[in-house]
């Protein structure tokens, strides 16, 4: 598949059919987020794959503050993607912005390279930004000095990706020439 048909594919599922997620698909996409570019290479981020059933459900309801994203009881996997606080970035970086300033981009490039992954294995995902942090941190065993920064529920859905509605190019680009 070429990129342009795997980013039309990628969309956010929320209508899982409860099927597992097999795991060697899943180390597969944990690997395509370990490979994910990051500033000065410092890889800051932190990785929790979950497939136990019993705890699947634990995450889900994590996952639901207020009666949000109730589709989230249907994924038959999560993923949870914190941000370690570096302390020393290599170079100007640092001096100029500090260490933690790429942090926050760098995790949701690996985020996006295991949801396109998992789209080229036909798995669906969502991403997930609201959320009990501190019950998921605690459950997923993730130190307290860490930042949750995204979860990403991973299933297989019945549907098809739907047509994707975006802003005209012109609108949100430009080319100086």
């Amino acid at each position: 598949m070429d990129f342009q048909q795997l980013h039309q594919k990628r969309y956010s599922c929320r209508s899982f059919n409860g099927r597992p997620v097999d795991k060697q698909q899943l180390l597969t996409c944990l690997e395509a987020a370990r490979m994910a570019p990051s500033a000065c290479n410092s890889q800051p981020w932190s990785i929790v794959a979950v497939i136990e059933p019993d705890m699947v459900a634990k995450v889900a309801r994590c996952c639901q503050p207020q009666g949000a994203n109730p589709f989230t009881a249907q994924a038959s996997a999560f993923v949870a993607f914190a941000e370690q606080d570096l302390q020393q970035l290599a170079g100007i970086s640092d001096r100029v912005f500090g260490a933690n300033y790429f942090v926050a981009g760098d995790v949701s490039s690996a985020v996006n390279y295991l949801t396109l992954q998992a789209a080229d294995l036909d798995i669906r995902s969502c991403i997930i930004g609201l959320f009990d942090e501190t019950a998921l941190k605690t459950l997923l065993d993730i130190p307290s000095h860490y930042k949750l920064r995204l979860m990403v529920a991973l299933g297989h859905s019945d549907e098809q990706p739907p047509r994707k509605s975006r802003l005209a190019l012109s609108e949100v680009a430009r080319i100086i020439e």
